[in-house]
């Protein structure tokens, strides 16, 4: 960013960013407290329940709840959600990867049965056709799978109902008021995730754009390296999930960012995080118009590397140019802009 940009280093600038911060952009952590040790019984239930299918070997929390940057809608609309990922019980195979050519952060897996029948339990959960994964049929066998076990416990039934969402099961969870009304509390998506011996992770979910999808392509998941990154990012006092959070509360009240989505965020942040700034609190009006600008530029080279896969994976490819260029003039307009910028922080 230019020198003379000197307006966003003022106390009043850090002022402005830090009460549209605590009035849009806070967690809410009270409901959020009641949300995951409720989150925590019930899974830790059914957990249990896929364990002794021989489903699962161990469940892992991901998403924004667990990373520290999720954000209410509105002070009406929490907006409570999770991500589960089940990590398959792979005991008595070998889960072997093939890349996929021109799709970087997509494989095959294949199957090896194990040959030893002490060390083979059962065959591994999905649906295998010659040797390989199906990923789409396997998420459909997941679903029927978490569907049949909550039928299957009436305590679970009563308050939790499944449903199909594309590759991942979600699961709404209800309560019961003081009246005796059943209302929404908050949803979880449940995603089969298979693991290699070296710990790569891969979930059914489809490759973007495609009309006919590769039913055997499976993508490579970073969502365990990523909470991992951001529960560690502000150890020391400082405001880089502020900055995340204060960044998706600007996207959705702004119609023209409405592409990017909270990945095109998160690996903004991350790509920023990487550069050795100071993040102290002092400094959230100067690092959130730093991961401002690294998205302008990236924008506006209309590429946006995959964090953890490098330029190999660019995440702003299924996008048009045309859509690319609005975005970028609109956040270089905040740049050159100390009153455009003031305005999208109002919060009056």
């Amino acid at each position: 960013m230019a020198a003379s940009d000197s307006w966003f280093r003022s106390k009043d600038f850090l002022r402005s960013v830090q009460s549209f911060h605590d009035a849009f952009a806070r967690q809410p952590a009270g409901k959020i407290t009641e949300a995951k040790r409720l989150h925590k019984e019930y899974m830790d239930r059914i957990e249990g329940e896929l364990r002794k299918l021989g489903i699962c070997v161990r469940i892992e929390y991901t998403g924004s709840t667990y990373e520290g940057t999720k954000v209410a809608k509105s002070q009406q609309d929490y907006d409570l959600e999770f991500d589960v990922m089940v990590i398959v019980d792979c005991s008595g195979s070998a889960v072997e990867v093939e890349s996929l050519s021109g799709l970087p952060g997509f494989a095959k897996l294949k199957i090896v049965e194990k040959a030893s029948t002490v060390e083979k339990k059962r065959s591994v959960f999905g649906v295998v056709e010659g040797g390989y994964l199906n990923a789409e049929k396997t998420a459909r066998k997941f679903y029927g799978a978490m569907y049949s076990l909550i039928q299957s416990c009436p305590d679970l039934k009563e308050n939790i109902s499944v449903r199909n969402h594309g590759p991942a099961t979600q699961i709404d969870v209800y309560t019961v008021t003081t009246e005796g009304k059943r209302e929404f509390f908050y949803s979880v998506d449940v995603v089969p995730t298979y693991e290699t011996k070296t710990g790569e992770r891969y979930v059914a979910k489809p490759i973007k754009g495609e009309k006919n999808p590769n039913q055997f392509a499976w993508r490579r998941s970073f969502s365990i390296e990523e909470k991992a990154k951001l529960v560690a990012a502000d150890s020391n006092n400082t405001c880089r999930k502020k900055v995340l959070r204060t960044l998706k509360v600007i996207r959705s009240r702004e119609p023209c960012l409405d592409q990017l989505t909270s990945y095109h965020l998160k690996t903004a942040l991350f790509h920023e995080m990487d550069k050795g700034e100071d993040w102290k609190e002092d400094m959230f009006g100067q690092r959130l118009m730093g991961v401002l600008y690294q998205l302008e530029k990236r924008l506006s080279e209309k590429n946006l590397p995959h964090y953890f896969l490098g330029k190999q994976v660019n995440l702003l490819q299924a996008m048009s140019d045309v859509s690319i260029d609005n975005m970028t003039g609109r956040l270089k307009s905040f740049r050159n802009s100390e009153s455009k910028m003031k305005k999208v922080l109002a919060v009056n």
